[in-house]
């Protein structure tokens, strides 16, 4: 039994150094979870279960200075598998439910509500210093707008899946969003890819202003965070029945409601009553985590299919007999690249484990055994021969008509889409419309109008019920009225997903100085520096770049429906030094004159000083970046 354990115990610490070191893992979650199970049975009071399953966070290979805890140990909760382990300590109590997430888990301590430092979860103890790289993710959490509040906040380090999609193309051999999340983190440099992180705050563990403790509730701490956390971990409440078949139906839609969106594995299920001990500002939740299964499936592959994306890069899909996955049907998964399978050597005989990424997305755990690749040679578009770059095969003829035609057909299915009406049957219909076109774009529907009209009127309505379709579709994206954020989208300029589009739609007057210049003859984009503030470097690089896609606006440009709630924005303002009212009422001041506040980055439009000659950093740093600096009565009296 004692040799059993030790191996047990050996082989837990072995996976998580793997883990915590550079983000790497030997084995799968549930494999994890499997042998902590089993040593927590044979010996519960082990070591290795208590802090950190016996990871050594002093170990010279880890980057990063190590740090105490305050407040207490940043511990792991109490996992649980099915609803009678969960107990009756929560049972017919309200509780907050929210999803376990699987990323990083990190320690925000705040001083009167300034970020001082960020540390890992380490061994519960001991945490690694992240504060940097913190920073870096989400420059937003570095000041919050409750200023007095000194304690800590805890959050999960981690990277939607979305986000993976894109990181995954830079980086073929990324396994999953959680071991990229920890060698994003426990790596030594502060990289771009960062950016490809979120930061989800779910709790208090730590304040030091108890005289109001007695409101210290769930409630009041899922409110502070709304308050002062632009990405909150989602939750919702109810009475814990768990005998009662509905509410547990209800967990699970709230499982499947955001179970895709980012990595997790469970729920956590907290009740409303917090406990605070005086001494040490600790706060401490009666909670339990709900870990979910990860259903596998063996699978036989059938065939490679390929298509040309919308970057000319022909992008594979693995294609498998059916089977069972979560309660679906899954009949292909995910092929990344060229690269992938090339080095994988997937084709028809291969076999693999797989499963569904937040239950959603079908993803490969394992090869079993390799098949047969077969890599296209041309493009199935233009005929052109293909090129490698090292991961894609790519089309190098800039004026391939696929590409064009994949615009158009993103551009229709956002602005009006068809129910019942396939892709391949569309594109048939826009190329016996335009037959005689030598190319078939947005422009070329979008202008030569007569065309569609004159087919409504010699078409019979009841004789062919999908080009009747097809008609009605076109027509709505002549006469149609799209909300701003749908307009953006169907655009497909790559790196505008729905965040994105949702930003830049709050600013009408920044949307309409891009179009102007996307539709002039010169295109100078010199003007639009400071578009690089609304929606971030990578994605602002991205519209520059296409901004032939986004004169695709003229054809729908007068009726575009703008949300009249929104305001503009003037541009980032960041403030030092003394004021003639208090802090908190020039920044309400600023806010209501359409300017945002923020700490000073390259993105800031002003600096507003008591001293512009000052040789304080942030003085320093706006003549660095070329920041305005103004005092505040010449801000006053020139820009609001």
């Amino acid at each position: 039994m004692k040799s059993m354990n030790k191996l047990l115990e050996s082989k837990i610490k072995e996976c998580a150094q793997k883990y915590y070191s550079d983000g790497s893992s030997p084995i799968s979650d549930e494999e994890f979870d499997t042998m902590t199970d089993k040593l927590r049975k044979l010996d519960p009071n082990s070591e290795v279960l208590k802090t950190g399953w016996g990871y050594d966070v002093n170990l010279d290979t880890t980057p990063g200075k190590k740090v105490p805890h305050r407040y207490g140990e940043a511990g792991s909760l109490e996992k649980c598998r099915t609803w009678k382990e969960i107990g009756t300590d929560l049972q017919d109590k309200e509780i907050y439910m929210s999803l376990k997430l699987d990323g990083i888990s990190a320690v925000l301590y705040y001083q009167n509500g300034k970020l001082i430092q960020a540390l890992t979860r380490g061994d519960g103890s001991i945490g690694i210093d992240i504060t940097d790289k913190v920073k870096a993710i989400e420059p937003d959490i570095l000041e919050l707008e409750d200023t007095k509040f000194t304690g800590a906040v805890r959050g999960e380090i981690l990277m939607s899946f979305e986000n993976f999609d894109e990181f995954k193309k830079l980086h073929p051999s990324a396994k999953n969003p959680r071991n990229s999340t920890a060698g994003l983190i426990n790596g030594n440099d502060i990289v771009d890819d960062l950016k490809y992180l979120d930061i989800l705050v779910y709790t208090i563990v730590g304040n030091e202003d108890v005289s109001n403790v007695k409101s210290l509730d769930m409630s009041y701490v899922t409110y502070w965070l709304n308050k002062n956390f632009d990405k909150v971990a989602p939750y919702t409440t109810g009475i814990l029945k768990l005998e009662n078949d509905e509410y547990i139906k209800s967990l699970s839609l709230f499982k499947n409601m955001w179970y895709g969106r980012y990595p997790a594995d469970g729920i956590v299920l907290t009740s409303k009553e917090i406990i605070v001990d005086f001494s040490s500002y600790e706060i401490r939740y009666n909670a339990k985590a709900f870990k979910f299964q990860a259903e596998q499936a063996e699978c036989n592959v059938v065939g490679v299919n390929w298509e040309l994306s919308k970057t000319r890069y022909m992008v594979p899909t693995i294609e498998i007999e059916p089977v069972q996955l979560s309660g679906t049907t899954v009949s292909f998964l995910t092929g990344y690249n060229a690269k992938y399978i090339k080095d994988n050597n997937i084709g028809i005989g291969s076999k693999f484990i797989a499963s569904k990424h937040g239950e959603i997305i079908p993803n490969v755990d394992e090869i079993l055994c390799s098949g047969n690749a077969e890599l296209p040679d041309r493009c199935p578009e233009c005929n052109t021969k293909l090129i490698w770059n090292g991961v894609h095969l790519q089309c190098p003829n800039t004026d391939c008509e696929g590409g064009y035609f994949h615009d158009l057909i993103i551009w229709s299915d956002t602005l009006a889409p068809i129910d019942g009406l396939g892709q391949k049957l569309r594109r048939d219909y826009y190329l016996n419309t335009w037959r005689d076109k030598r190319k078939i774009a947005i422009n070329t529907v979008m202008t030569d109008r007569d065309r569609i009209y004159e087919m409504r009127k010699n078409t019979s309505r009841d004789y062919n019920i999908q080009l009747n379709k097809f008609i009605d579709s076109v027509i709505t994206m002549y006469e149609g009225k799209f909300d701003a954020v749908r307009a953006l989208k169907a655009l497909n300029i790559p790196r505008f997903g729905d965040k994105t589009c949702e930003k830049l739609a709050q600013h009408p007057d920044v949307v309409e100085r891009i179009y102007n210049v996307a539709i002039s003859k010169d295109r100078d984009a010199t003007s639009l520096i400071d578009i690089y503030g609304y929606i971030g470097d990578a994605n602002a690089d991205s519209l520059i770049a296409n901004l032939d896609k986004f004169a695709n606006l003229q054809y729908i440009w007068k009726r575009i429906i703008w949300d009249g709630q929104y305001t503009s924005d003037k541009g980032r303002v960041a403030i030092t030094g003394k004021l003639s009212v208090k802090r908190s009422e020039f920044e309400k001041e600023l806010k209501a004159a359409g300017y945002t506040v923020a700490e000073i980055s390259k993105n800031t439009r002003f600096l507003i000083t008591d001293d512009p000659c000052s040789q304080s950093s942030k003085n320093i740093k706006a003549d660095e970046w070329g920041i305005t600096k103004i005092t505040e009565q010449e801000f006053r009296s020139k820009y609001m």
